[in-house]
């Protein structure tokens, strides 16, 4: 070891002070060059067998040989000082933590500047040693991890090509936040029945090899069949690799949760039953009689996962609670399976095993199955877009407020209300905890969008969960009734507020506030409606509607057809029916006659004459409030022209006999 080290030492001479002077030992001194190290090659924690490895070796020095030294200590990029023996020797552990902590613990090679210190003492004098910087390359073990993993099994069917199971953590790189889990419904045959529930967790890579899918490296288990709900898996080639059977089909589970710790290389599976419904009792509810119309059904959070709307197995209310006064849960009305909590209780205490309020008021209570969590807060209920004053969420303006047992709001503009609670657990769009009131009950979103409920401004809305009534109080503003009306979606050409597609609705003459338009529209293809050329405030309806589905978000017809479409903002309506088209005048009999209906002919509308003269056409609906000419329109040099709030069109001649062709879409008209 002498000869490893390097030596320069104070040789000036003194005369110790006389008694009873006393110095203080001196601090050991620093000799920053007494040694140099060399680096080793890069090491792969993975292949290091014993429980240390050599970080680096000691170069050639001169210090004396009856030097005694300290020991040595190994400082990683300033921070992780690593204890090492003569031969720079650390802890293979060690070295594994510090890379992990400095890089995280993907297995890259990684390069970590260092440096080495020691001690020596030479005539009793102590000095500081401390070496060249140096740089060791490590490569951390850890699995090679993948970036996506899936079930695959008796759930989708061994599809080599379905992915929609697919493990996630909470968005983290996997060797950070190596827990993942996926969440998958309880395998059934083609009849409905339910089977074993066998599977592997399949790489992304395997995806992309086509035919050769299964050769490659999968997670499963040590012997085939495995059915324990925890334990340790596999990660190796599928030959060398098992399936688990986790989940019999006579258990009466709806889903499983599948968790794995991919580092740890551990997997737990959790079965999970949600409930159709789910009720609650106490004594301010049912008075713990659950054969009591008091007895509270929770909502289930809208679910449907094509929508962005990721609420399994979640269920909510808002209710007045009494400070004290206890209150539980069931899947059924009957003391038979009746909870308290659940693995994360936020919100309430227990007590005698029923779950009490601190405080006297408005409750939100949102219960996850899926989470396992039953959560209880202030209710926060808002009111949301034009009437509100908006589509931001959370407008502190739009917010209702307390007033003794019941909550209220104050409309801001002239529009259809819309209403929702707010969650601090929600895992999906304020709409899917969305109602309304309907015939003065409160009735929630589950769902398709609900039926608009029109509000004037200034009026007051009044909500008493409790009850499950609301109203609309006050006679509010007079309404400003829209000048203008479009028609937007794949039904009338696309989603393009700016194209010429966009259908500019007919005002119906003397009527303030209703349109008309008479379009094909094919089935399956959405449409929708706005005062503006703009998202926000656009409508599938207006309370009174008939002749259409909504669905999405969006209007449907039930087939293909010609269609007359009929808004009235005024009376809340929108109608969308068969389209009717007459023809009224010289050209058909005359005034005495009966109009003549004009006929469906594929996407057009066709009429023949039966006289000579001013032709005069209009459409009807059973929507309409007013005289046949308020609807009216003609054509000049083959396009249509609407009458709308206009006085008499000019009058165009046409002659008996002759096939008059409409194409409202192209708006065009033949005669021939």
């Amino acid at each position: 070891m002498a000869a490893c080290l390097a030596f320069a030492a104070c040789e000036t001479e003194f005369e110790p002070a006389a008694d009873p002077q006393a110095y203080p030992q001196e601090d050991a001194r620093t000799l920053p060059t007494a040694f140099t190290v060399n680096p080793v090659g890069s090491i792969a924690i993975a292949s290091v067998s014993g429980a240390s490895v050599q970080v680096a070796t000691l170069g050639a020095s001169t210090l004396p040989s009856d030097a005694t030294y300290g020991p040595f200590t190994v400082i990683l990029d300033g921070k992780y000082a690593l204890e090492a023996d003569e031969n720079l020797f650390v802890s293979k552990d060690a070295l594994q933590n510090a890379v992990a902590e400095l890089f995280g613990k993907r297995p890259e090679e990684r390069t970590i500047p260092a440096v080495v210190k020691s001690s020596v003492q030479i005539e009793k004098q102590g000095f500081r040693l401390e070496s060249n910087e140096f740089v060791i390359k490590v490569t951390p073990e850890a699995p090679a991890l993948e970036s996506h993993y899936y079930y695959i099994g008796a759930a989708n069917g061994w599809s080599s090509t379905d992915k929609t199971y697919e493990f996630t953590n909470k968005g983290g790189d996997y060797y950070d936040d190596p827990v993942v889990s996926v969440t998958i419904p309880a395998p059934v045959d083609d009849s409905g029945n339910r089977v074993d529930n066998w599977f592997k967790i399949a790489p992304g890579s395997a995806y992309e090899r086509g035919d050769a899918f299964w050769n490659g490296t999968f997670i499963g288990a040590a012997e085939n069949g495995e059915s324990a709900y925890e334990g340790k898996f596999v990660m190796a080639h599928n030959d060398q690799i098992g399936a688990f059977n986790i989940g019999p089909g006579s258990e009466e589970a709806v889903y499983y949760t599948i968790t794995l710790n991919l580092l740890d290389q551990t997997y737990s599976v959790k079965a999970l039953n949600f409930p159709a419904h789910l009720y609650m009792i106490g004594a301010e509810f049912g008075g713990w009689d659950w054969n009591s119309t008091g007895v509270v059904e929770l909502t289930p959070v809208l679910h449907n996962p094509d929508w962005g709307a990721e609420a399994e197995g979640q269920f909510w209310t808002v209710r007045y609670f009494t400070a004290g006064q206890g209150f539980k849960f069931c899947s059924k009305r009957e003391w038979n399976g009746d909870f308290w909590g659940l693995d994360t209780n936020e919100g309430f205490t227990e007590d005698g095993g029923n779950c009490v309020v601190s405080e006297d008021g408005f409750y939100l209570v949102h219960i996850d199955m899926k989470r396992r969590i039953v959560h209880v807060e202030p209710a926060r209920v808002y009111g949301i877009g034009d009437a509100f004053g908006g589509w931001n969420e959370a407008m502190e303006d739009a917010r209702f407020k307390p007033s003794g047992k019941t909550m209220k709001a104050t409309v801001a503009k002239s529009a259809n209300i819309r209403m929702y609670v707010e969650s601090s657990i929600s895992t999906s769009g304020w709409w899917t905890r969305e109602f309304n009131i309907l015939d003065g009950k409160i009735e929630p979103r589950i769902m398709d969008e609900l039926p608009g409920v029109p509000a004037r401004a200034g009026q007051e809305v009044v909500l008493d969960f409790n009850a499950d009534t609301g109203q609309i109080k006050g006679e509010g503003e007079t309404p400003t009734l829209p000048e203008n009306m479009y028609i937007i979606g794949d039904g009338v050409g696309g989603w393009d507020w700016g194209a010429s597609y966009i259908v500019d609705m007919t005002p119906v003459n003397t009527k303030d506030g209703q349109f008309w338009a008479i379009r094909y529209i094919e089935a399956g293809k959405g449409f929708k409606f706005n005062s503006k050329k703009e998202w926000g405030g656009d409508f599938t309806g207006l309370g009174n509607d008939s002749g259409f589905t909504v669905d999405g978000g969006n209007c449907y017809v039930s087939e293909n057809g010609v269609y007359m479409i009929y808004v009235d903002a005024e009376n809340g309506k929108v109608v969308v029916e068969p389209a009717k088209v007459y023809g009224k005048g010289d050209c058909f009999g005359g005034w005495s006659a009966d109009p003549v209906a004009f006929t469906v002919e594929g996407n057009k509308v066709v009429g023949t004459t039966t006289g000579a003269g001013e032709i005069r056409l209009y459409a009807d609906s059973s929507a309409a409030t007013s005289d046949w000419w308020t609807r009216e329109f003609v054509f000049f040099d083959g396009k249509i022209a609407y009458r709308g709030k206009g006085g008499d069109q000019d009058r165009v001649t046409v002659e008996a006999g002759k096939k008059v062709t409409l194409d409202f879409n192209a708006g065009t008209a033949t005669v021939e």
